[in-house]
């Protein structure tokens, strides 16, 4: 499976786990109607542990880390992000995203 490798903030990474809504509060049922960009970023929220979060929150806000994402939740960020208003650090990602995806031969 193909992935990319965005280069963020603590901060960034924060603000995109908040605007996951967390799957553990979300039926089965409640997916039917979620469009197949949101059930791909809900399946990648779901995977992240405790731990993962945790050690993001504890990482120096000055400078930027990797994180690897597959490919097709790369793009279903990309698409859902489109749809929003958007926090100054989730536009920041938002360009991360497309820039990856311009590297990665998907954009022009």
């Amino acid at each position: 499976m193909y992935r990319v490798t965005l280069k963020l903030y603590r901060e960034q990474v924060r603000q995109l786990i908040l605007f996951i809504p967390d799957p553990g509060y979300i039926s089965k049922a409640d997916t039917v109607n979620r469009t197949l960009e949101e059930i791909l970023i809900l399946e990648w929220r779901a995977k992240l542990t405790r731990l993962q979060i945790r050690t993001w929150s504890e990482r120096d806000n000055n400078k930027k880390y990797g994180l690897s994402l597959p490919m097709s939740v790369a793009v279903a960020f990309w698409k859902d992000l489109q749809n929003y208003e958007l926090t100054p650090e989730l536009r920041q990602l938002l360009g991360e995203i497309d820039h990856e995806l311009v590297d990665a031969g998907l954009k022009s």
